[in-house]
């Protein structure tokens, strides 16, 4: 029985239990046509743009009059293996359980190309021991070829980006990306770029100070970083003790750290850069003198201040 509400109600003969069904209810209308149906030509082939129909769940392409379609759910689509020079009809269908809509006709004529690729922009954004490449599409390009001072780095590529990693840090490096079709190259577009400087150098301590069985440091970074390990070493030892991550702390123009627990004496503090994992760069401190806590020293201070406290109440007791 439909309760009018989308659920289905079960009622058995004896009225011992009832059982629930959510479904969703499906449009009895057709969708209606899509809109802004755009073809941009290529080489044996045409991108095909529209916006979607409110009520569509599918969407259908007819070829140059096919009555086979070419399903699909996404507002764009490529048809390639196509005759170049020749006019292609297409006709976008939306539809749904309850029909499809008239269509819409868009015609296109693809054409091997006979000019180099357009102009685009290339750009790069360094980070430590890495540069990130991007560029815009270049008109009439097929693939694109990425040179790192004069040799070739990767090539064929589809995508408008790309990452040269394992760079050496404070290196000056240069970048060519070349558009390509199967007609001619596209003048190379050019970016020189000078990697950031070693850790040693963008890694900045600010402050150091020694205290009782701790010590704190402060830094500045300008290098893309993950993370911070960070180490003590006490003088006489020979192995690096690694800080727990929850004392290292970033306080928006600078890091901290607070190691604590230590023994008195004089230690190194070993600050080093973490990417993808591995540590790329560490820096040092200047010896930092840490003092002992006495425990002791604090308890009779303590004592004696309890001393003071109670003979004052004693003397403000006596009778006048």
């Amino acid at each position: 029985m439909d309760d009018g509400t989308g659920t289905i109600v079960d009622v058995s003969a004896n009225h011992a239990y009832l059982s629930t069904a959510v479904f969703t209810v499906e449009s009895n209308e057709p969708p209606a046509d899509v809109t802004n149906l755009t073809a941009s030509i290529g080489d044996s082939q045409v991108d095909l743009d529209w916006e979607a129909s409110s009520l569509a769940s599918v969407y259908y392409i007819f070829v140059d009059g096919s009555s086979v379609p070419i399903e699909t759910t996404s507002t764009n689509y490529t048809i390639g293996e196509l005759t170049n020079d020749v006019e292609h009809t297409f006709v976008v269908k939306a539809v749904n359980s309850a029909g499809s809509s008239a269509g819409v006709t868009v015609t296109a004529t693809p054409k091997e190309p006979t000019e180099p690729p357009g102009t685009f922009t290339l750009t790069a954004t360094a980070g430590n021991q890495r540069v990130n490449l991007s560029w815009t599409a270049a008109q009439y390009a097929v693939s694109y070829d990425v040179y790192r001072d004069g040799t070739a780095i990767a090539t064929g590529l589809t995508d408008k980006t790309y990452q040269d990693t394992r760079l050496t840090n404070g290196t000056a490096y240069k970048y060519v990306v070349k558009a390509s079709n199967k007609t001619v190259l596209q003048i190379r577009m050019s970016y020189r770029f000078h990697l950031l400087s070693r850790c040693r150098r963008i890694l900045k301590i600010i402050e150091q100070a020694g205290w009782l069985e701790s010590a704190v440091v402060k830094w500045t970074n300008t290098a893309e970083v993950d993370k911070y390990n960070v180490y003590t070493k006490k003088a006489g030892d020979t192995d690096y003790i690694k800080v727990d991550d929850e004392l290292v702390r970033y306080y928006g123009s600078y890091y901290r750290v607070d190691a604590v627990g230590l023994e008195a004496g004089q230690y190194t503090i070993k600050i080093a850069s973490v990417m993808d994992g591995s540590e790329t760069g560490a820096v040092e401190t200047e010896v930092i003198n840490v003092l002992a806590h006495n425990r002791d020293v604090m308890l009779m201070t303590r004592l004696h201040r309890t001393r003071q406290l109670q003979a004052v109440i004693k003397i403000t007791e006596l009778p006048r």
